[in-house]
């Protein structure tokens, strides 16, 4: 159950939940990375924008939900200090931030009601597939009872477990779903056929492949075209099947970004070892967090940073060495980004020699070869 905090001020109040969608271009670590920056960087520009005391509290729903609650002044345009911050933050491709701002209330004991009106509104656009910046709840209608129950939060439980390969989580999610849409009064198959094929679109919207290697689309008559089903049981059966194949091309999507992201790092490590470059040079290229960038660094190569280009430095000190044995080690550390003691514990480590030694034998065998 959502805790709101006791503030020490006076309405009136609004609560605001900001939404973070994911498009399914990236996925995978280096999404949760960019939505994380992203979210560090929106809260940032909030606080500046309200900082006349408007913003009173965040509160973290989960990842992809933040709700602000705001000092509600609508002779100041706070909707459009929103709006403008979103646009300006919200990356090109990726990911796609939205609001929903709930329904002004005078006190602070009717803060739970705007934040459940700001829910339900959240869930009606996501049925209907609109993806306005900002919305107010006021302005979107509801639903009567009898409609159909897939709640925003079960649909973003689908994709993230399809997007991330959680089988078993989608799979029961689906379940679940199809379950209680059945038990429900009325012929809400035709309804919930059409949400879902509105998931699925959103999971291959914005995906940057070419056809023959995109998934197949919503239209897709043996594959996707849910719509056309006339059971509850052949929904289950197609949709097990449509959310399969998804999953196995965002692995497969998964691996190609993860060797992309390698590449990238490693390059740049290749292309600055000769200066001092540290783990935090190489998160403010990539613009991610120095924790965030340490762990993907490892995993894709094996090692940490530091090693990794101390291994680099020496490889090259090597090089240079067996091309000019005559080079001093000062001029041989100072090519390869380091000073001749860091360079003796470099040789001493990966070679198990001092620098002069291998220096020695690259000259006996130059002597051999001539």
């Amino acid at each position: 159950m959502l805790r709101f905090p006791k503030l020490n001020t006076e309405g009136p109040f609004v609560i605001v939940l900001i939404h973070y969608r994911e498009t399914g271009q990236y996925t995978g670590d280096f999404l949760h990375g960019m939505t994380y920056n992203v979210k560090q960087r929106l809260n940032a520009l909030l606080e500046s924008l309200f900082a006349d005391g408007r913003l009173q509290h965040t509160i973290d729903l989960n990842f992809e939900t933040q709700a602000v609650i705001l000092q509600w002044d609508s002779t100041q345009q706070p909707a459009e200090k929103l709006r403008n911050s979103i646009i300006g933050i919200e990356p090109e491709n990726g990911l796609e931030i939205s609001a929903v701002i709930g329904t002004p209330c005078d006190t602070l004991a009717a803060i739970p009601a705007s934040y459940r009106k700001a829910v339900k509104a959240a869930e009606m656009l996501g049925y209907s597939g609109m993806h306005a910046k900002v919305v107010q709840a006021d302005d979107v209608k509801t639903a009567d009872k009898n409609a159909v129950d897939y709640p925003l939060q079960q649909e973003q439980t689908l994709i993230n477990a399809v997007i991330h390969g959680k089988t078993a989580i989608w799979q029961s999610s689906l379940e679940e779903l199809i379950a209680a849409n059945r038990q429900k009064r009325g012929n809400l198959l035709p309804t919930l056929t059409l949400m879902l094929d509105v998931t699925v679109k959103r999971m291959i919207d914005g995906t940057d492949l070419s056809a023959s290697e995109a998934p197949p689309g919503p239209n897709d008559a043996d594959d996707l075209q849910l719509r056309a089903c006339r059971s509850f049981e052949e929904l289950h059966q197609k949709a097990l099947h449509a959310f399969g194949r998804l999953e196995a091309w965002f692995a497969k999507a998964q691996d190609k970004s993860n060797s992309s992201l390698a590449e990238k790092m490693l390059s740049y490590v290749h292309e600055h070892y000769r200066n001092e470059i540290s783990l935090y040079d190489l998160a403010d290229y990539l613009n991610l967090s120095r924790n965030y960038v340490s762990t993907l660094f490892k995993n894709a190569v094996g090692r940490n940073f530091k090693d990794y280009v101390g291994e680099y430095r020496f490889r090259q000190a090597c090089a240079l060495i067996q091309d000019n044995p005559d080079l001093k080690l000062k001029e041989v550390a100072d090519q390869v980004g380091c000073n001749t003691e860091i360079l003796t514990r470099l040789f001493t480590r990966h070679a198990g020699m001092l620098p002069s030694d291998y220096q020695q034998m690259c000259k006996k065998k130059e002597k051999a070869d001539d």
